[in-house]
């Protein structure tokens, strides 16, 4: 792979269409309801809802032998969560097998009707008939919110129907519409992360197994708009615009022009324009004005070679602008991918004054052990208290011979003096703004990370084996104080 270019694959779709929907059935366990915006208020009373959305139609089993030609029942339906918008019409009930009267019930407003079901063949219980809620009667919604349930019960006469008593057995009942915000879903799925070079931190890590351009994570379910809605139109917004938000300082390695959505380029060369290119600060990237409709494509990362890079967490946010979402909707933000180093990472948060800045401060040792199997490279980041830091191969410090361990060897002792002085030596050239003295405490801290092993917080699982638990195989360093008259040891690490 590039060591310069590596791919964050996103799937960021909004699918603002919708195919012909099956009805709501109420025989079904569970009843699956159709979603509509909250901002639908009735559905119309003379025309269906206009194609291609939901059906709003109701598909409910008789429960109950209504039996042979000729014979009949009464159906009750009521409704909670809107009422009629027009007086109940017989015309929005469909289904071959009866013919079907208002006997009670069904005026502008009411939220139940009394229907004579006169059957035109045998109905037996599981036979169904549809109720179309955008019909000619048409619903009004009660303006809660809430999800509209219907119920149909069967009666053996108008006068137990009527009077709600002696209901048969066999009564439907089920939530057929929601109403959602914005009724759009994103499900990213990241399912790796990209390896930063342990030995160039500005560069992205070799990995021969696999091909360039590969995704460093998948973003696999994109945008789906899921409601529907009687004016679908006016519904969808006329811009997407995507934000990726980073942990303090992680897109601090690149810059505007490095960052971009495309079909990312198997060399560093290319820089991205107009929408596909993101304005990039320290911790974000936005892409503003994207395409309103379906869109696949990748998250292209390309280090300025300036800046190591550093480990940091991506987060994805998508805003919707105009139709529906007038002015703009943030949706939830979700993770999308991150930056790692390569092989496995050890620190040490707190050392002592270097002795050349401060010469009575207590001295500090360290020592780095490779408890794998592996031989390896070793290399050592120092961060300074305002965060500026340089990293260089553990042989420039003095008394270090081998930038190499050995599986299973340890390096011999070396001081916090030796460290800062080999830090101090390596930023004269690598990074001029890198000092210790004169910032914050004047301490630094210490990372150290090996070409060898893995993190148990990198997905790591150690095996469990007939011996018990494996040892982990990452890095390891370890530090002792001296007392200023050499007599007391404090580890601290």
């Amino acid at each position: 792979m590039s060591l310069q270019k590596k791919l964050l694959a996103i799937m960021v779709g909004a699918a603002l269409s919708f195919s012909a929907s099956a009805n709501v059935d109420l025989g079904a366990n569970p009843v699956v309801p159709e979603k509509f915006l909250k901002s639908v208020t009735s559905l119309p009373g003379s025309s269906p809802v206009t194609p291609p959305v939901c059906s709003a139609k109701v598909d409910i089993p008789f429960g109950f032998s209504v039996g042979n030609a000729g014979s009949s029942k009464y159906i009750v339906l009521e409704l909670t969560g809107a009422t009629f918008t027009k007086a109940f019409d017989t015309a929005d009930l469909t289904g071959a097998l009866a013919n079907y009267a208002v006997s009670a019930g069904g005026a502008v407003g009411d939220a139940s009707v009394t229907i004579e079901a006169v059957a035109t063949a045998t109905i037996g219980k599981d036979d169904k008939y549809t109720l179309n809620l955008a019909g000619a009667t048409g619903i009004t919604l009660d303006g809660s919110g809430s999800p509209v349930t219907v119920t149909s019960t069967l009666y053996e006469t108008a006068g137990d129907a009527v009077s709600r008593t002696n209901p048969l057995p066999g009564s439907q009942s089920g939530t057929v519409m929601e109403f959602v915000d914005h009724g759009v879903d994103v499900g990213l799925k990241a399912l790796k992360s990209a390896r930063i070079s342990i030995a160039e931190p500005t560069k992205f890590d070799a990995d021969p197994t696999e091909p360039a351009n590969t995704a460093i994570a998948d973003l696999s379910a994109g945008i789906k708009f899921n409601a529907c809605d009687a004016n679908l139109d006016a519904a969808k917004p006329a811009k997407i615009n995507l934000l990726v938000k980073a942990d303090a300082g992680g897109f601090a390695a690149f810059t505007t022009g490095n960052v971009g959505i495309d079909a990312c380029p198997a060399t560093p060369a290319a820089t991205y324009t107009g929408v596909k290119q993101a304005a990039v600060t320290d911790d974000e990237a936005k892409f503003m004005g994207l395409a309103d409709t379906d869109f696949t494509t990748n998250l292209c990362l390309t280090p300025k070679g300036t800046k190591p890079m550093i480990e940091t967490s991506f987060m994805c946010q998508v805003t919707l602008e105009g139709g529906a979402f007038a002015p703009s909707l943030d949706l939830d933000p979700v993770p999308c991918g991150n930056l790692q180093f390569a092989g496995s990472s050890d620190h040490v948060n707190f050392s002592t004054t270097p002795t050349s800045i401060r010469s009575g401060a207590y001295k500090q040792y360290f020592r780095i052990t490779n408890p794998s199997a592996t031989e390896g490279g070793v290399f050592v980041t120092v961060i300074a208290d305002d965060g500026e830091r340089v990293t260089f191969p553990m042989d420039e410090i003095n008394g270090i011979d081998e930038p190499k361990l050995k599986g299973g060897a340890s390096t011999k002792l070396f001081s916090g003096d030796a460290v800062y002085d080999a830090a101090m030596a390596v930023a004269s050239t690598k990074n001029p703004d890198f000092k210790v003295k004169g910032v914050g405490s004047q301490k630094y801290r210490v990372i150290v990370r090996g070409q060898f092993g893995k993190n148990a917080w990198d997905g790591h699982t150690p095996a469990v084996t007939l011996l018990g638990t494996e040892t982990e195989s990452a890095i390891i360093i370890q530090s002792f104080h001296v007392s200023k008259n050499g007599n007391l040891l404090n580890q601290v690490k």
